[in-house]
């Protein structure tokens, strides 16, 4: 089972987008079964919607509030999740994995980016945790808070007085940080050198019980991409899919710059030949052409590797161009899937995607949380 929280700042102006398109392939190359989408900036788009074109078994949806804010919460047929209250800052619930687990707390919170409301809002969620303290408790999203001053980059020094207070509710609530893997931090201000600031905004959060009960529960800090905020996703008991692969003319490789070379060049070194030999020779060389070229899924896999290696290095300032460029061709890349999945079903074409990318069979074979080391810097 895996959550996934994501701030998108803005939904793309409707559900076609690319970032929501981003957002279809976050949820089934992960297979969430709890997605929490803050800051969609929408006050037309129903539950209904989310249902239908995130293909979801239920959702909830929180209006924006004089045109900012906006809340979802989608969950899937595996999930039984009863909304109790929710904010333009939060969505609490009762939910329970129907394959296995108990009843548990679910705080989905969007921190007031104002901090004006932030005490009230700690207040009405510790309300609710009171009264079901027993059980366990797990809260994701953007909390718009550090925890730590090293969990902020750049010029201006952390609040100290704001991080207290944070601290202070969330142990209140009996709540701990559950760390996380990736990136150290999931919000950045998009400047360059000196005006870079990072932050540590989104994280998870819970208590004994849960950790006791789903103890391999791990948070990966995903690329930043289509946003200023990360993906956060928890995984509690992962599975990994072997994708199903098969090699035919692809539309997505028309846009390969050297698709017009390659293919003229075999079409002219058959021209002695009848024409049905010529085709014949044509498919044999696209097709070793073909299976020279990455798949698209290990594509976007080694972008976002790579996106995350410059988001986590310390000279991140220096590699603003970098990063941009990778982006960019991130881009590009989604857009060859796009027409990979189209050619194949013209009717939501993102279930038939691979749902398991490498990039996470590979985080889900990682360290069990706060159980191992998963690497040692020598201060030398």
């Amino acid at each position: 089972m895996s959550l996934l929280s994501w701030n998108c700042r803005g939904m793309g102006g409707h559900l076609g987008s690319r970032k929501m398109q981003h957002l279809q392939r976050l949820i089934y190359s992960t297979n969430a079964k709890v997605i929490f989408i803050s800051e969609t900036k929408s006050s037309k788009v129903t539950a209904s919607d989310l249902i239908h074109h995130f293909h979801v078994a239920n959702s909830h949806v929180v209006p924006v509030d004089q045109a900012s804010g906006g809340l979802w919460l989608m969950w899937d047929e595996d999930m039984d999740l009863t909304i109790v209250q929710s904010s333009i800052n939060y969505i609490l619930a009762y939910g329970v994995y129907k394959n296995s687990g108990p009843i548990f707390n679910l705080l989905c919170i969007y921190g007031d980016p104002s901090h004006r409301a932030t005490s009230a809002m700690w207040s009405e969620i510790s309300s609710f945790v009171v009264h079901s303290s027993h059980k366990p408790t797990f809260c994701m999203g953007d909390l718009n808070e550090i925890m730590h001053a090293n969990e902020k980059y750049g010029l201006a020094p952390p609040n100290q007085n704001r991080i207290n207070i944070f601290k202070h509710h969330v142990n209140n609530l009996g709540l701990m940080d559950m760390g996380y893997n990736g990136p150290a931090y999931t919000w950045s201000n998009k400047q360059q050198g000196k005006d870079l600031v990072l932050e540590r905004l989104d994280r998870c959060l819970a208590n004994v019980e849960w950790c006791f009960n789903y103890p391999n529960t791990t948070v990966y800090h995903l690329p930043m991409l289509y946003s200023d905020h990360a993906p956060i996703i928890a995984i509690l008991n992962p599975k990994n899919r072997r994708p199903k692969r098969s090699f035919m003319f692809e539309n997505w490789w028309l846009l390969e710059p050297d698709f017009n070379q390659h293919a003229h060049s075999a079409w002219l070194q058959s021209v002695n030949c009848h024409f049905q030999r010529r085709t014949t020779l044509l498919a044999r060389s696209l097709t070793s052409w073909s299976k020279k070229k990455k798949p698209l899924q290990q594509q976007l896999d080694q972008l976002e590797e790579d996106l995350l290696k410059i988001q986590s290095s310390p000279d991140r300032e220096h590699l603003y161009f970098e990063e941009k460029r990778i982006v960019q061709q991130h881009d590009i890349t989604m857009q060859k899937l796009a027409d990979y999945h189209k050619q194949r079903s013209k009717k939501h074409w993102v279930q038939k995607g691979d749902r398991n990318t490498s990039f996470f069979q590979k985080a889900t074979q990682k360290r069990r949380r706060k159980n191992r080391i998963s690497s040692v810097i020598h201060n030398n």
